[in-house]
């Protein structure tokens, strides 16, 4: 119960984020590197007030860019950015990456486009946190039909040994669907839940 309060905690705190690049607190308390930032939560450090999460190994820079590829026969594009935000709640910044999307299909309807909406759109892709072996990292999602389970976790991967491939997929949340909420059931997924491959543009 206690991790789920944290995660909770977590999440307001980058959700209830002010998105676009700002200048870094003077004077900065402490700076955390990015790579950094999952001990702080799953030991439950505190992060001081002023701190800078912040990618000081550049550990975001070979996400950054447009990334396609097909899956299920639509062609996804990922543009994404590095950006720097800072928190609503407390004085705090980070470092994160932000992803913007637009899904087609075969017969080249756009079935999604987030590509031209503002920082502070909620369906903008926000970055979260880089796992321990700085490889994959993870990003909250949440599409126009969240309550009905369009809503979960992005995990992104570039290839170690190919930087101009990249791994995506959504995990869903896998929250409870009210029927008053949803009377036509679970939305479809409109990103891939399972890995899509993707080349770099």
């Amino acid at each position: 119960m206690k991790k789920l309060s944290i995660f909770v905690i977590a999440m307001l705190l980058f959700i209830s984020c002010k998105a676009q690049n700002i200048i870094p607190p003077d004077p900065i308390t402490e700076i955390i590197p990015i790579e950094n930032y999952l001990n702080y939560w799953e030991n439950e450090i505190e992060i001081p007030d002023n701190a800078y999460i912040k990618d000081v190994n550049n550990l975001l820079n070979k996400y950054i860019g447009t990334w396609s590829g097909t899956y299920n026969n639509k062609t996804y594009e990922f543009f994404i950015q590095k950006i720097t935000r800072e928190s609503d709640i407390r004085p705090l910044i980070f470092d994160e990456l932000v992803i913007r999307y637009r899904i087609t299909a075969s017969d080249n309807t756009i079935l999604e486009d987030t590509s031209n909406l503002p920082d502070s759109s909620p369906f903008i892709v926000n970055g979260w946190y880089i796992t321990n072996n700085n490889r994959v990292y993870v990003l909250n999602y949440v599409g126009e039909e969240a309550e009905c389970g369009q809503e979960g976790n992005i995990f992104i991967e570039v290839s170690p040994t190919n930087l101009n491939q990249m791994k995506l997929f959504l995990q869903p949340t896998g929250d409870i669907i009210l029927l008053e909420d949803c009377p036509l059931g679970e939305a479809q997924q409109l990103l891939p839940i399972n890995s899509i491959v993707l080349d770099k543009q």
